[in-house]
């Protein structure tokens, strides 16, 4: 009974979309079948599933009634599929694949898989769901952004799984790994150019914020392109300070929690409250910042309305994050042998790359040189992180002033860890 009525329900969840989109001004559909049709669709595979399943009853039995309500089910799918094109030729074939769906998931949740029938109706209601915002964003998408995407589906569907049958370890380090973390860079820094195109002009804050969040060297790189394209200078400075703050606070924050995480994944649980303390008080003075710079951010944005976003899609900004990964990964483990000066060595040039590639790299090997230099080294490695934007900033287009702001709040930012890492070691 708990199958049947699970297959009831899963049928029924695809039907209440199915319902919305029958009632919809701009669908107006009255033959759809909604959510009593699709209740029972699912119920009805649940009855199929149970029958093939049912111990109180022999195997030709089974297979006899199953094939009955299998036969049941084409008598009626079949006119119905027919009755729709030959009223309507153009008809779409999404209904008749999501019966064909609800009924193939309802068959799984009777023979007991419920936990994959369900998670398939799950997918096609939201797949379903998805539809006006998915046109609206296909409409409003480029051909040179279509082409982007496209290059970030085929990197992680296409030659991920390839990637991982053949990538080695090599010296201990999963190179499969390695391009795993090359991948997430590319998407997520391409998911801060999707909020900027969606939200205009504010978005360009919203993605200063999740690009710190994500990879703040190519935030700042399309930060300062993106800018370029401002006519006003007075009106790309009043953005581009308080945008520098909100990259790097998000930065540090994304930072540090990962320092913690590391530091309890590799270490332990003293040692990654004792992180979670210092990372507190060496990004306090930024996130305070950032909550000014926000609403700074937010007032003058207006001010950037109809300027060309440029794609944050960037190829060597994630290919060097990735080999930044790998080597830091191996150049830890040697300079742990070293001693813990080399280490904290490694947390700063680590972090003028990458400081999640360095933290992570550090902490993986950090045993042998105490919690304490590997606290420390993360620190330095955030730090760095903050005083590397001129380098990743198109300084070309920006004004010797802007330069100037810009080169200053890198350093003001990355001062508190710094220090931080000092008093600890």
């Amino acid at each position: 009974m708990l199958r049947v009525l699970a297959a009831l329900l899963a049928g029924a969840l695809i039907g209440l979309e199915r319902e919305r989109a029958r009632l919809a001004p701009r669908q107006g559909r009255v033959d759809l079948p909604g959510l009593r049709s699709f209740g029972l669709l699912g119920l009805y595979g649940g009855l199929t599933g149970v029958i093939l399943d049912y111990n109180g009853l022999d195997h030709d039995s089974r297979l006899f009634l199953a094939a009955l309500l299998g036969l049941g089910f084409l008598g009626l799918y079949a006119p119905y599929a027919y009755s729709r094109y030959s009223r309507s030729p153009q008809a779409g074939i999404t209904t008749l694949i999501v019966m064909l769906i609800a009924y193939g998931s309802g068959i799984l949740i009777g023979l007991g898989s419920i936990v994959v029938g369900v998670s398939i109706s799950i997918a096609v209601t939201l797949t379903l769901a998805v539809k006006t915002p998915v046109e609206r964003l296909v409409a409003r998408m480029s051909y040179s952004e279509l082409i982007a995407l496209l290059e970030v589906s085929t990197s992680a569907l296409v030659l991920g799984p390839i990637v991982k049958a053949y990538a080695p370890v090599v010296w201990g380090i999963d190179l499969y790994k390695v391009y795993i973390f090359f991948v997430i860079v590319l998407a997520l820094s391409f998911s801060t150019y999707a909020v900027a195109r969606v939200y205009g002009a504010r978005g360009l804050v919203y993605s200063a914020i999740l690009g710190g969040l994500v990879n703040s060297e190519a935030t700042i790189s399309s930060l300062t392109a993106i800018l370029s394209r401002v006519p006003s200078v007075e009106d790309r400075s009043r953005i581009l300070s308080p945008s520098t703050v909100l990259v790097i606070a998000a930065m540090e924050a994304r930072a540090a929690l990962l320092l913690i995480a590391a530091t309890y994944l590799f270490l332990g649980p003293t040692p990654a409250g004792e992180a979670a303390a210092y990372s507190a008080l060496a990004t306090a003075p930024a996130l305070a910042l950032a909550l000014v710079a926000y609403h700074k951010a937010s007032r003058y944005a207006s001010a950037l309305e109809g300027f060309e976003a440029l794609s944050p899609l960037n190829w060597s900004a994630a290919l060097r994050s990735a080999l930044t990964y790998l080597v830091l990964a191996a150049a830890a483990k040697l300079a742990l042998r070293l001693g813990s000066g080399a280490t904290i060595l490694v947390g700063f040039l680590g972090g003028l790359a990458n400081a999640g590639a360095a933290i992570l790299g550090i902490a993986s090997a950090g045993g042998g040189a105490g919690p304490g230099i590997v606290i420390a080294a993360g620190l330095v490695a955030i730090g760095a992180a903050a005083l590397n934007k001129p380098l990743y900033a198109d300084l070309s287009e920006l004004t010797r002033g802007e330069a100037l702001a810009l080169v200053a709040w890198s350093v003001s930012l990355a001062l508190p860890p710094m220090l931080v890492a000092a008093l600890l070691v």
